[in-house]
């Protein structure tokens, strides 16, 4: 349980301006603060040297017997003892308040330094998404955790590493509750307690936290779906003590025996009105959501708990709602969602708050009827996971709403996906997969003649309908072409046209990119065939080249993925581009920048 109290934690101090001494300048502040740290080390610096003069004087008056082993019959072992070990002490003393002083200068210099950095003018609240987004992506969990989308998810230790960068972030992150604490449900079970109190585990004084103090945030986990109802029980009255203040509530019930699917548990209604932020992982709460949500996330896979008609729900009730994640059944043979598909809309809802939307995983039929009750195109950022039926005629057309694409800017393109940039950041996700054996000619099926202000274009799977609209894109600058053994061939027709009608098709296009597999990834039976695609494919890339280059717009950027048959002799291309570059990414992408 995230527990973050009201409370004021020591900031950076306000230092108001004053006189330089002579009245006739203000200091800003920052120069008295400088000098303050400076003169705090010369202060401790000379504090240490007398320290050190005194320690001086103390030997001179006092260490006459001091002697070594050979003038025994001269020395005091006991003296000589006892005024080396303070000569020692007083040193260590002096060292570590030296050390010390220069320690918290240097910080607080550092800290000052700071002030005039982008980064500290961002609100608290922006930075500590930030860092909230890296730990999730980059820094690990608790071992034995994995999947920890569907149930628990608890980090571990090495955002801790974060807090040590600057005292803002210190400040930030330690206050940031979500990160740190929470309440695990499953520890009771854990530990088979059995003791008197066993049937009562949260008591009055437990339950009095939550009503006595001002909570913004409250996680609860369990790491097991439970079995019995004793879990439910205290979630229940966790959530009844719960506080109208409270901001952020997430409840994430595990699993039962590795099925991340099975189970998703029916709460009661969530007596929180002023509730911004929402995860619900494996659960669902009966009685609609506060209308006050912001961002919301849900994990519920039981057609028979959480349907399709509830994502309607939020989204149209929740008229703040800012992101959206879901995971829902994509299939829902149930009544509820034949009755949801009943549900009739005079004209389909634009939320104009909505920045983020995520839903997984769709039919084609859901989706349809999603999209004829909520404007999805005028979503910023969308990704959308859909099942299509295994019929070898299927196909996916996007709906008319997400029509024309005059204004996509990106596009890449692929068998099983593709996504396009708009203009304002938009970025619109499509993901395809299909319910049995995946079939190579089923494609999404996109009309690449609406996108007329292209300026880039990744290829990864070869088309016909892409060669035969080249002449549409007549803003493309980057062009990105992907295959793999067996299919350089695939390749040639698009690379043929471009080197026949240069001026014509893609005159802008500066920055050619090809990917390729090495051919060690294929089949080695085939090599003889791999040869001559080889040889073809060299040939066709020297005409594109070669003609571009006499009609006066010659490619700029030749980028050729590693190990591929084109890198073998780079010279072959030189007199064509300007530069030639090796992306080491086997598996990846250039990078390219929009306008």
């Amino acid at each position: 349980m995230a527990l973050t109290f009201q409370h004021d934690l020591p900031g950076p101090k306000d230092i108001p301006p004053q006189a330089d001494g002579k009245g006739e300048r203000k200091d800003l502040g920052g120069r008295t603060a400088i000098l303050t740290q400076l003169e705090s080390v010369a202060d401790a610096l000379e504090s240490a040297l007398g320290n050190i003069r005194a320690l001086i004087s103390k030997t001179r008056a006092d260490g006459t017997k001091i002697g070594f082993w050979e003038q025994e019959d001269l020395l005091e072992r006991a003296s000589s003892i006892s005024l080396l070990r303070q000569a020692a002490s007083g040193v260590s003393k002096v060292e570590a308040s030296v050390a010390s002083v220069l320690s918290n200068t240097i910080a607080n210099i550092n800290e000052l330094s700071n002030h005039h950095t982008n980064l500290f003018r961002l609100p608290e609240e922006i930075v500590l998404r930030f860092l909230f987004i890296h730990t999730e992506e980059y820094l690990d969990f608790d071992e034995g955790n994995e999947n920890a989308e569907y149930g628990v998810r608890r980090l571990g230790r090495k955002w801790v590493k974060l807090t040590e960068v600057c005292r803002n972030w210190n400040v930030t992150l330690k206050r940031a509750a979500q990160l740190w604490a929470f309440i695990d449900l499953s520890w009771p079970l854990l530990w088979n307690l059995n003791h008197p109190r066993d049937d009562s585990l949260l008591g009055p004084e437990q339950l009095s936290i939550l009503r006595t103090h001002s909570i913004h945030e409250l996680q609860l986990g369990v790491k097991r779906t439970p079995t019995s109802l004793k879990n439910l029980d205290m979630i229940h009255e966790l959530l009844k003590a719960s506080p109208t203040s409270l901001e952020s509530l997430r409840v994430s019930l595990g699993r039962v025996d590795g099925d991340y699917h099975s189970h998703t548990t029916l709460l009661p209604p969530l007596p929180v009105p002023n509730l911004l932020h929402l995860r619900l992982h494996n659960c669902w709460a009966s009685g609609p959501l506060p209308s006050s949500l912001r961002t919301v996330q849900i994990v519920a896979l039981r057609p028979d708990v959480m349907t399709l008609a509830h994502v309607f729900q939020i989204l149209s009730s929740c008229q703040y709602l800012e992101s959206g994640d879901f995971e829902v059944a994509a299939d829902d043979p149930s009544p509820n969602l034949n009755h949801a598909l009943n549900l009739r809309v005079a004209e389909a809802l634009h939320l104009p708050r909505l920045q983020s939307f995520r839903i997984r995983t769709l039919s084609l039929a859901s989706f349809d009827w999603l999209c004829d009750r909520i404007r999805l195109d005028s979503v910023p950022s969308l990704d959308i996971h859909i099942t299509l039926p295994i019929p070898s005629e299927s196909t996916f057309r996007l709906p008319a709403q997400f029509q024309p694409f005059s204004r996509a800017l990106s596009l890449s393109y692929s068998r099983d996906n593709f996504e396009y940039h708009l203009e304002d950041q938009f970025h619109h996700v499509f993901r395809l997969g299909w319910s049995g054996p995946f079939l190579k000619e089923i494609m999404p099926i996109l009309d690449p003649s609406s996108f007329v202000s292209l300026q880039q274009l990744i290829l990864r799977s070869n088309s016909p309908v892409w060669t035969e609209c080249l002449h549409v894109f007549s803003h493309l600058r980057d062009l990105h072409l992907d295959t793999s053994v067996g299919e350089l061939s695939g390749l040639s027709p698009i690379l043929h046209r471009l080197s026949r009608e240069p001026l014509l098709l893609c005159p802008q296009l500066c920055t050619l990119s090809l990917r390729a597999l090495p051919y060690e990834y294929g089949n080695g039976d085939a090599h003889g065939a791999f040869l001559d695609e080889r040889q073809m494919a060299n040939a066709t890339l020297e005409a594109l080249l070669r003609s571009r280059a006499d009609n006066g717009i010659r490619i700029q950027k030749l980028i050729l993925s590693i190990d591929s048959c084109w890198t073998d002799d780079l010279d072959r291309w030189r007199p064509f581009v300007d530069i030639i570059e090796i992306n080491k990414d086997t598996w990846g992408t250039p990078r390219f920048e929009l306008d």
